[in-house]
This record gives structure tokens, C-alpha cells and sequence, in this order.
């Protein structure tokens, strides 16, 4: 009997204790192994030319070529599945821009409790990038440069002239690769869109930097949400990492954030399943629910619950998703009323908004 085969993992670091530390976790499982390790980026380019990994785990921050240069330079010539190891940085999001598929934040080894999440964190990451869609990786992939605020021609073309949606609310729900994608949806919608309330599977501190880049991005207003905000139209919502952000409604009928709790909902904080659950309560035939790229199955429940209640639901399709794990699940589930490609997403929801 052939034995599994194993996930063959490149690491560039130019940290001799980095290395040594991800050594010490990859060779404590049994499904991965490190058949190579590079000091720095431009070792990493021959490495990955001749070893062909299934999965590079790059720092960010190297001497020389850094970590975006990297993933830029090899998804134009030879494209792999790329996770970026980073500590808070606004450039993560521009790497991810370029192709990376994840990224992962580095450890603060002060506990053994910080330690186990790093491994955690470590080895399921690795195994979720080595199932990514490396066509729809590339697909996702933009230029790195500096993005001016505002809509290109294409996206002007999107208007809602009628909105059936009375005090309407559209929902998203996402993890890996899903901000790329989110970037590219929320960069089409119009200004007049109903409130939009988004969960992405992303560290604390991160989500206020992916919200302050999208709202230079967007021509709609794009923060972190707080609790007590009210969701309104033209403005997008993140929900804040490590915290379970939920809607309820007002007796006058606005949708408000409900920011509380930390443990987590079908393996996360914030849960798409707990935000997704509590749309489907307040808001049922007036909501519009969206869950895009991402390993695993949150959402899946909170999807079906909101087609359930009346709400239209909208799933990325396999072939643009750069991981088909959280849609196929709430699509295996019911919960979708359409499948369509992440290009075709915000021209779905001005539709339904104009019906």
C-alpha cells in the first residue's frame, strides 16, 4: 500500500531561529515535510525552480529582495501556492494582492499557549494552501502598485435604480484567499448599496488594516466595526479578529453591530456562522448573503438559515474560489440559491437589488 503523499514545503526566512522553529513543528507531523530552506529570496527563486514545492512559507521582511518582490517575480513566471509570514504590517495585504494565497502571523513565543497556537495556526495553514486553486491564485493576483480611491469604467457601469430590499442588509462571509476577493467585489459597488456587514477568518489587528485599505480602494466607506454601529447604506463593515460580531435590530428598524465574546463558533472568532445566524433572524428576506473562498465550513449553517428565512444567497463557484471548501459546503448544504464566478458577484447583487 502506497503511503500519503506528503506536502512538500519550502521555507524562506533569513532567521536561523525561525527556521529552527518551523523545522522543530513540521517535523512533528506526518503529512508534511521541508525539503528545502532558503536565507533569502533570491536562494528561494532557484529552489523553487528546481525543487517545485506545493507550498513556500516566505517571510516578508528579508534583506535584498523582500517577501512581496518574491511572490510578484514567481507568480509572473512560475506561479506557486505562497504563504507569507509577517508581523503587523499593512504590506502583508499587498503580497496577498500579488498572489500569496495566506498569510500567517508571527509568534509571540512568550507562552507555551502562544506557542501551540503558532503550530496550530503553522500546520493548518500549510495544509489549506496546499489545496488552493493555483489557476484562480494567478487569476486573483493584481499588480502590486498603489491603487487610487474610486471606480474604474467597469465598475461605474453597476448602478442599483431601485433597491427592493426595504432596510436592506447584504452579508459576507470568507477566509483563504478571501481578501483578494473581497477587495475586488467591494471595489464595484455603488455608493447607494444597502449596509453590508463582512466576516473574514483574520487576526486581531489585522481587520483594522485590511478595513482602512479597502476604504481607500472603494468608492464606498469601508471600517472596522465597533459595537453599537449602525449598519448603513454605502459603507461596509469588517468584523473586528478575535471578537463575535453579530446584528440585531433597533425598534426603528436600523441593523446595529453586536460586537461581544471570544470563544470561538465552528472553529473561529469571528464566526461567518454567528454573524450569518443572527442576519437570518433580524433581517430574513431583506438581506442578501455571500460566502466566498475559504477552507473548511463556516457558513455553511449560517447560509442555509438565511435562504431558509427568505434571504437571497450567493456562492463563489469552484472554478474562481482559491479554496472551494466553505461554498461547496453551504452549496452541499442548500444554503445557495447561486453559484457565480467572485468577477461576477457584485454585478449579481445590483441585479437582485434592481428586480
Amino acid at each position: 500500500m502506497l503511503s500519503p503523499k506528503k506536502i512538500k514545503l519550502l521555507v524562506v526566512d533569513d532567521s536561523l531561529f525561525s527556521q529552527a522553529l518551523i523545522k522543530k513543528i513540521i517535523a512533528e507531523t506526518t503529512d508534511i515535510e521541508i525539503i528545502a530552506t532558503a536565507k533569502n529570496a533570491l536562494e528561494a527563486v532557484q529552489l523553487i525552480k528546481q525543487k517545485d514545492p506545493d507550498v513556500v512559507l516566505t517571510d516578508v521582511e528579508m534583506p535584498g529582495m523582500n517577501g512581496f518582490e518574491l511572490v510578484k517575480k514567481m507568480m509572473q513566471e512560475k506561479p506557486v501556492r505562497f504563504i507569507i509570514m509577517s508581523s503587523l504590517n499593512r504590506s502583508v495585504f499587498d503580497v496577498l494582492h500579488a498572489g500569496a494565497v495566506d498569510f500567517i502571523k508571527k509568534p509571540d513565543m512568550a507562552s507555551a499557549d502562544n506557542k501551540e497556537h503558532f503550530k496550530k495556526t503553522l500546520t493548518a495553514g500549510i495544509r489549506s494552501a496546499a489545496k488552493a486553486n493555483l489557476s484562480a491564485t494567478t487569476q486573483c493576483s493584481t499588480s502590486a502598485k498603489s491603487v487610487t480611491a474610486g471606480t474604474s469604467d467597469a465598475d461605474k457601469k453597476l448602478i442599483i435604480s431601485k433597491n427592493n430590499l426595504a432596510y436592506g442588509i447584504i452579508a459576507f462571509g470568507a477566509s483563504t484567499g478571501g481578501t483578494q476577493t473581497l477587495t475586488e467585489i467591494l471595489k464595484k459597488i455603488p455608493t447607494n448599496a444597502p449596509g453590508i456587514i463582512v466576516v473574514q477568518h483574520m487576526p486581531s489587528g489585522y481587520t483594522e488594516m485590511f478595513a482602512k485599505r479597502l476604504n481607500q480602494l472603494c468608492a464606498i466607506e469601508v471600517k472596522e466595526a465597533s459595537n453599537g454601529d449602525v449598519i448603513k447604506k454605502g459603507t461596509a463593515l469588517i468584523a473586528p479578529g478575535g471578537i463575535q460580531t453579530s446584528i440585531k435590530r433597533t425598534p426603528d428598524g436600523r441593523y446595529v453591530v453586536s460586537c461581544h465574546g471570544t470563544e470561538k463558533v465552528s472553529g473561529h472568532c469571528p464566526s461567518v456562522d454567528h454573524m450569518f445566524d443572527s442576519v437570518a433572524r433580524v433581517a430574513g428576506k431583506n438581506a442578501i448573503g455571500v460566502i466566498l473562498t475559504g477552507m473548511g465550513r463556516d457558513g455553511a449553517m449560517g447560509m442555509l438559515n438565511m435562504r431558509k428565512n427568505g434571504a437571497y444567497t450567493i456562492g463563489q463557484d469552484k472554478d474562481s474560489s482559491i479554496v472551494y471548501g466553505m461554498p461547496y459546503e453551504a452549496f452541499k448544504l442548500g444554503g445557495v440559491t447561486k453559484q457565480v464566478a467572485y468577477q461576477d458577484i457584485a454585478s449579481e447583487i445590483v441585479n437582485k437589488l434592481n428586480r
